[in-house]
């Protein structure tokens, strides 16, 4: 009964971890993959050093380091404009 439960758990908690992706972090999760298992068939591991590159992001949702004009923003912003009525 408790191994299901613990099971059960676990999988409310991944599920809730991938609730906040967005379409970005999914490619860099099947782009670090896809190189990372290229780079271990042909045996190139400095190619393998831009995939883990890439799952770092994908897993922490970092942006890329070199400064803030790529970085990932945390709380969305409604980029809506307000709705203003004009009398005259």
């Amino acid at each position: 009964m408790h191994n299901h439960l613990f099971r059960y758990l676990d999988m409310l908690q991944i599920k809730k971890y991938f609730e906040d992706w967005d379409g970005m972090r999914y490619f860099r999760l099947i782009a670090g993959l896809v190189i990372v298992i290229a780079a271990i068939v042909q045996l190139d591991w400095a190619i393998g050093f831009l995939g883990v590159f890439f799952l770092y992001q994908a897993i922490f949702n970092a942006a890329c380091g070199c400064n803030t004009s790529c970085a990932v923003s945390k709380n969305p912003v409604d980029t809506k404009p307000e709705r203003t009525e004009n009398t005259i």
